[in-house]
């Protein structure tokens, strides 16, 4: 039986890093050579001057479509399983394809999240390797991010939540539905310092389930994401560290 304060190290395990979204740039080789990480807001695809600019691209028309990801329904906050909505409007000369199936011109938006990881063909571009002129084909994936949010903390749980629908990010009530991150609200912020500790029991419960502690600098630092091809934040930086004295044992 464990005893006294937990070390640090033992409680932050190495976590992958999540992403709602991400768009991946495959070469003519299938390989992927650029991605982008995508949170609920409006993106713009093709030549120049797009929030997601193709390298090397080929095509005749700078704008080939709009992507846009819907913030979460307050209702499907808790639900892992419900993606934000993926919304594709397109704008080119040569039309824009998912799975090989060219979107309708007259279709104001297609909605593809029930489709992903899907393939979306946005004209042609030069491959950096061979030279050739290729597809410009990105794969859509999807990584859920579902943050819990221990009882010790329910009084914030409306706020946070709200905080999530907008960046895409659940946030749910039991650590064993689908839980990647277990979310701290940050002791600097509300001049009381360092929280309590949590019971002994959750604090074996997420450690022993590799389960990544992290502050709600974390989610901060997702909401605030204005680049789609800077890397999403790390959970396992320093940055967002829960300190050591919030986790105990007996």
């Amino acid at each position: 039986e464990l005893v006294g304060v937990m070390t640090l190290t033992s409680l932050r395990p190495r976590a992958p890093v999540h992403m709602p979204y991400r768009l991946e740039l495959e070469d003519d080789n299938g390989d992927v050579i650029k991605t982008w990480h995508l949170i609920p807001g409006k993106y713009t695809v093709g030549r120049k001057d797009c929030t997601v600019t193709i390298p090397d691209d080929a095509t005749m028309s700078r704008l080939h479509a709009d992507l846009v990801v819907k913030a979460l329904p307050p209702d499907a906050v808790p639900d892992p399983g419900v993606r934000p909505q993926v919304l594709v409007r397109d704008h080119s000369k040569y039309g824009t394809k998912i799975e090989g199936s060219r979107l309708d011109k007259g279709a104001a938006e297609t909605d593809v999240a029930s489709r992903i990881p899907c393939k979306i063909t946005f004209g042609v571009r030069v491959d950096n390797d061979t030279k050739r002129r290729c597809p410009t084909t990105v794969r859509l994936a999807y990584q859920p991010i579902a943050l819990y949010l221990p009882v010790d903390f329910d009084e914030s749980f409306d706020d946070i939540a709200r905080d999530c629908a907008a960046a895409g990010v659940h946030l749910i009530r039991g650590i064993d539905a689908g839980c990647t991150h277990l979310l701290i609200p940050d002791p600097s912020n509300d001049g009381t310092g360092v929280p309590a500790p949590f019971a002994p029991q959750l604090a074996r419960r997420f450690a022993r389930g590799g389960v990544k502690p992290v502050t709600t600098k974390y989610l901060d630092a997702i909401r605030s994401r204005r680049d789609p091809a800077a890397p999403m934040p790390d959970p396992n930086s320093d940055a967002f560290a829960v300190p050591r004295d919030v986790v105990t044992t007996v």
